[in-house]
């Protein structure tokens, strides 16, 4: 301290004024990653107070510190309970279950770059047209707008996931991950922005649909993950989750309607032409890698799933399930292990009678 000289900047102005003067002399140095750099420029934006509520399960640095007590104890148990949904359990490697978190990995900079996105998405006002789009957001004096999008991203995260009655109870090993068990942020954020566009559409006849063409649907998922892998390293960053979310629109649409799923016009109808190859490195090595582990112990795993004898879909029991009477109570059926079978929620409640 007595050697080295200290160089100090004076900057007049209020904690704010100093908070951007901080950013842009840290900016001259090292580039910042791209969603640090977002999370600092907008950090009174709902957005990405809502994503840094998450990403410590409200616990951390209160980032909402600013609002009201009321406003700061609904965010952390909306914060809390979204992180359970979306990053429990921790993924094992070698994959080990198929017990796989909706969101990917808890590490803060790839869970903040999902949940960035997942939020507006889920608000269906940033994510619901061709573009993720987050100067949509005005600063958050209050709280309140980070709640309205905090629910909003439950109210998404409930319906893929979870017991509640409206829950589809989407398998991430099926819908979200590749054929490892790796997450796929673009798959899991195309389906949020699907089914935020239909909830705020209003649109309950379309999880109908869904649930119809489910057995087609997700038959063409597991066959294609590695192809669809290609098939988002030939689209644009700033296009991958819409055309992902167009992609399971059209599964949908033309699974309800027993058509088949033809991987080729899937792709065309998304935008691409032309021969998609479904390419994989050999090793050399005679030994097993993580990565060959995982995938072994997928294609066995997935071959032996349970699924649910209404719509004939995976289930993620360990994350959704639904006890249904295979008789029902008012034709006398009882509540007996002879008359029960695991069901999904949606499949339960809706799709029954």
């Amino acid at each position: 301290m007595n050697t080295r000289p200290i160089f100090l900047q004076t900057v007049i102005g209020n904690a704010r004024v100093a908070e951007d003067s901080f950013f842009a002399i840290n900016s001259q140095g090292t580039p910042l990653d791209e969603t640090e750099t977002y999370l600092i420029k907008n950090r009174y934006k709902p957005v990405s107070i809502g994503a840094r509520a998450i990403v410590r399960a409200g616990y951390g640095h209160a980032y909402w510190s600013a609002f009201s007590q009321q406003n700061r104890a609904e965010i952390v148990k909306l914060a809390g309970e979204l992180h359970r949904i979306i990053f429990e359990p921790e993924v094992t490697t070698p994959l080990k279950t198929l017990d796989l978190p909706l969101g990917g990995a808890k590490s803060p900079i790839d869970a903040l770059a999902v949940l960035i996105d997942f939020l507006i998405v889920s608000d269906a006002k940033g994510g619901a047209g061709d573009k993720i789009d987050p100067s949509a957001y005005l600063n958050d004096e209050s709280g309140d707008k980070t709640i309205e999008i905090l629910r909003r991203g439950l109210q998404i995260a409930r319906r893929i996931t979870g017991n509640l009655p409206a829950s589809l109870g989407l398998h991430p090993a099926v819908y979200f991950s590749n054929d490892k068990g790796k997450h796929n942020r673009f798959l899991f954020l195309g389906m949020c922005a699907l089914i935020a566009e239909r909830l705020q559409a209003n649109d309950d006849g379309w999880f109908r649909k869904f649930t119809e063409a489910r057995q087609r649907v997700e038959a063409f998922l597991l066959a294609n993950k590695s192809v669809i892998g290609i098939v988002l390293q030939n689209l644009s960053k700033g296009t991958r989750i819409p055309k992902m979310r167009e992609m399971f629109r059209y599964l949908i649409d033309e699974g309800a309607a027993e058509r088949n799923l033809d991987a080729t016009l899937v792709f065309e109808h998304i935008g691409l032409k032309g021969k998609i190859y479904d390419l994989n490195s050999t090793p050399r090595s005679v030994a097993f890698s993580d990565d060959t582990k995982s995938q072994i112990y997928y294609r066995q795993a997935i071959e032996d799933a349970q699924k649910c004898p209404i719509c004939l879909g995976l289930l993620d029991v360990s994350k959704s399930v639904s006890y249904d009477h295979i008789t029902p109570v008012r034709e006398g059926g009882l509540g007996i292990a002879e008359n029960g079978q695991m069901v999904h929620p949606y499949c339960n409640s809706a799709m029954k009678g």
